[in-house]
Formats: structure tokens, C-alpha cells, sequence
């Protein structure tokens, strides 16, 4: 059974990458790779849920990580956000905007996605539980109480997911999908981003993508749309069109 998930897996991932091959514009016209999905897939999440929940669970079923777009702290524009960021154990000094920075103070401010080029993963998911540990006996001692053990869990599994995708992305790639999912800042996703963002973390050559999520009698919008043709240098290559049936 093992055998057959991994052949199943891997079948996926190379279909993925041949489909993300074809992309290309030829004037007026436009290939986007489309992927069909059987809505009653064994991948299908319980209770309430959207077209873009569905593809998520499938998507993660087939070993990528992926996450949705989302208005708020969470999900993928999060997700870029905090890897834009110094690390979160790094604290931001009055003297770090005001004052004359040395250079191994501009090293540790760096974004957590320069980091992650140069640093293993563990040594920062090591510096990360660090700073968890601390932050733990200090809540102790002021409220008497830590996080449960199952968010702390969950925590980490968050962070090493900031890594794998900063890893697939690298700096430069990490740069124009930032330009291309926010608007005038870096709270508000751009009118027409994608559902998704996919990665398969530890892939060689790197693999991602953005994918908008369709469902029955439901088509790309007019924003949607223009923020394909808007970058399709990003897109080209690096976007699957996802339908559920």
C-alpha cells in the first residue's frame, strides 16, 4: 500500500510539473495547466467548507504544503509576512531604525527568508524552541500556566512550514511573489490573488505554484483575471488552475 500512495504521489508531481511546463501566451491567447478534481474525492473535508478547502486537503494529501489567501494575519500573505520579518526571536530596538546599526546587528535583522539560505533548519527551529522556552517560563511566572503541549506542536510544525516554503522560494523568487500578492502594503493581498499557494518542500528542481480554485458553474472573475495578466511573469510556469467537479 505504501509502494502504491508513493507511485501515486510521485505520477501527481510529475503531471504537475509537465502541466506547469505548457504555460505560455501566444497574443491574445493564454495557456493556463488545469487540474480536475473529483469533488467526492476521499481527500473531501467534513462539514463546512469551500471549493479551496477541498483542494487544500487534496493538494496536502499528495505531500505538498499549501495554504489559503485570507485577509487577516493568516494564511499564505501571512505566511510571507512573517518571512519578511526579522526572526521572531529577534526584537526590534528603538536604536535599530533610529540610531547607526553595526553589521552584525543589520545580519540578525535580516528577513527570516535570508536566513533560511544560510542557516539549517534545525540550528533555527533550535534558536526558535529557545525562544519558545523562554516565553513559556516567563508566562509561568507571571500567570502560573504554559501553552498545552498540543499548540506548542503546532507551533513548530507552523514555523518549519515558514522555512520549507522560504527554501523552495529562495530570495529572489520570494521577492517577486511578494510584489505580486500585496497591493499598496503589506496588510492588504492584492484584488485577485490566487486561493492557493502550493509548494513541495524539499523539491529539486523547486516546485510551487499559485492556483485558483473553481468550482462547478464557477469561472475566473474580471479582477482574477487581470492580476494573471498583470504578472504573468510570476505565473507563467508557476500557476494551475484548479476545478473541482
Amino acid at each position: 500500500m505504501a509502494n502504491l500512495m508513493n507511485e501515486s504521489m510521485t505520477n501527481v508531481v510529475g503531471i504537475i510539473r509537465r502541466s506547469l511546463s505548457v504555460s505560455a501566451r501566444a497574443g491574445v491567447a493564454t495557456c493556463l495547466p488545469t487540474l480536475l478534481l473529483r469533488g467526492n474525492g476521499p481527500y473531501q473535508v467534513t462539514g463546512q467548507y469551500t471549493s479551496a478547502d477541498a483542494a487544500l486537503a487534496y493538494y496536502c494529501s499528495q505531500r505538498f504544503d499549501a495554504n489559503r489567501t485570507r485577509m487577516d494575519t493568516f494564511g499564505y500573505p501571512g505566511m510571507l509576512r512573517d518571512l519578511n520579518s526579522p526572526p521572531p526571536w529577534v526584537e526590534i530596538e528603538p536604536d535599530d531604525v533610529d540610531g547607526a546599526v553595526c553589521q552584525k546587528r543589520l545580519h540578525e535583522l535580516r528577513p527570516l527568508v535570508e536566513h533560511a539560505q544560510d542557516v539549517s533548519e534545525e540550528t533555527l527551529v533550535a534558536q526558535w524552541k529557545a525562544m519558545r522556552d523562554e516565553r513559556c517560563r516567563s508566562a509561568k511566572f507571571v500567570l502560573g500556566e504554559t501553552s498545552p503541549t498540543p499548540m506548542m506542536a503546532f507551533a513548530e510544525a507552523s514555523f518549519r512550514q515558514l522555512l520549507s516554503l522560504a527554501k523552495v522560494l529562495g530570495t529572489e523568487k520570494f521577492e517577486v511573489v511578494w510584489r505580486a500578492v500585496f497591493d499598496f502594503d503589506e496588510f492588504t493581498p492584492a484584488a485577485g490573488v490566487p486561493d492557493l499557494l502550493v509548494w513541495l518542500p524539499k523539491s529539486d528542481p523547486a516546485l510551487w505554484f499559485f492556483s485558483e480554485v473553481k468550482g462547478p458553474r464557477d469561472s475566473l472573475r474580471a479582477t482574477q483575471k487581470e492580476w494573471l495578466y498583470q504578472h504573468w511573469g510570476v505565473v507563467a510556469g508557476h500557476f494551475l488552475l484548479t476545478i473541482l467537479d
